[in-house]
């Protein structure tokens, strides 16, 4: 199988591929060849060197080189979506993401909120480049872990751990909308707009709670705690709006409940789940996806109607899997592994692996979010004080 070399990898805006004349002509073929137009991505692949006719073998590997490493795939496979190469795009590190734990895009997919844990802190960035709109920190967002951004893409809710407080701002400018604290949110870790952005779904970890409030004014509309929310970290809710799951990290359970009422539809619990510090559901809602830190070390898919399993990986590569994340299309699956310092995409039909990335550069890696379109990763790594979103 030849391959085309691509080199001079630029950061920013897109990609510039230098192919060389050896490459063109050993692998264009006659018309009847596939056309691979990676000039169509407005902000991709482009050549700089050659028309946007060359043509490709679909099966012609593809070498992309970038910081003196080199990621191979298919011609087929990177003119259909470019985001799964793991390239950066960009990255912020330093004492201002110090303990940078939770990430989430806006759905107009132009900025980028990230919480701080160990700088108390909540940001919000620039998707393009990752420079700041605006910055809150303080004892009020002490341990800030929890993100989410409502639908229509106007308010920001937070939940700081060690405040014991959930707080809905605007995200223009972090103004406060309304902020609820005390021993009823105490541990506040996850939290959930419901698609119609009418509700707020809370998990408190030391309150060992679910609660489900008026995202308005932060109005209660019920609550559940008690042993079997022992933990409660990571909540979502499903795609319709019926359902939410939330991960119980001291409970060992992940449990689907009605969204209405919180009545239970179904609950898994036990060593296997050992653990469970992210949720998802899938975009169609068919799906739950749940990773498992503590000693389960697992990545698992399983069914949303009544917790079948589907798929599941175990070991050191997800020592201590902190965060999970749907592709926007279902067909993909990133995790952050924590004490794996590691980062990968995954099918989500089968959990077979895309690519990975394990370094000190992603040293305690926490949460990901996916772009809404799809194309862009973003990743917070707790230890490595870093935010990056790459493609």
């Amino acid at each position: 199988m030849s391959s085309v070399s691509l080199i001079d990898i630029e950061r920013g805006n897109y990609i510039d591929f230098r192919v060389s004349q050896k490459a063109l002509s050993t692998d264009t073929q006659p018309s009847t060849i596939p056309r691979y137009n990676f000039a169509r991505y407005n902000y991709g692949y482009r050549y700089s060197k050659s028309s946007s006719n060359l043509l490709l073998k679909p099966e012609t590997l593809i070498e992309i080189k970038n910081d003196r490493t080199i990621y191979k795939r298919k011609a087929v496979d990177v003119a259909s979506n470019f985001l799964y190469t793991g390239l950066r795009v960009w990255r912020n590190s330093g004492a201002d993401w110090d303990g940078a734990a939770g990430v989430a895009f806006s759905p107009d997919g132009k900025y980028l909120a990230v919480t701080n844990n160990a700088a108390d802190a909540i940001e919000l960035m620039n998707v393009n480049d990752g420079s700041r709109v605006w910055r809150k920190s303080g004892a009020e967002y002490d341990c800030a872990i929890g993100v989410a951004f409502s639908l229509d893409g106007k308010y920001l809710a937070v939940a700081s751990k060690f405040a014991n407080a959930v707080e809905l701002m605007l995200a223009i400018d972090g103004t406060r909308i309304w902020r609820k604290s005390g021993g009823d949110w105490n541990g506040a870790m996850g939290v959930a707009f419901s698609p119609d952005g009418k509700y707020l779904a809370v998990a408190s970890n030391g309150a060992d709670s679910v609660e489900l409030m008026l995202a308005k004014d932060g109005t209660r509309v019920w609550r559940k705690s008690g042993a079997d929310w022992n933990g409660a970290g990571s909540i979502a809710f499903s795609p319709d709006g019926k359902y939410i799951v939330v991960g119980c990290i001291d409970a060992d359970a992940v449990e689907v409940m009605l969204a209405k009422d919180g009545t239970r539809v179904w609950r898994k619990s036990g060593a296997e789940y050992d653990g469970p510090w992210g949720v998802a559901f899938s975009p169609c809602g068919k799906y739950v996806a749940v990773v498992c830190g503590a000693t389960a070390d697992a990545v698992e898919v399983m069914s949303a109607v009544d917790g079948t399993r589907i798929w599941r990986k175990s070991g050191g590569d997800y020592n201590n899997a902190c965060g999970v994340a749907f592709s926007p299309d279902g067909k993909y699956l990133a995790v952050a592994s924590y004490s794996a310092d590691a980062v990968e995409v995954m099918s989500a039909i089968d959990g077979s692996r895309i690519w990975r990335k394990s370094s000190a550069d992603w040293d305690g890696a926490r949460n990901v979010a996916f772009s809404p379109d799809g194309k862009y990763l973003a990743v917070a790594c707790s230890v490595a004080d870093a935010v990056e979103v790459m493609y």
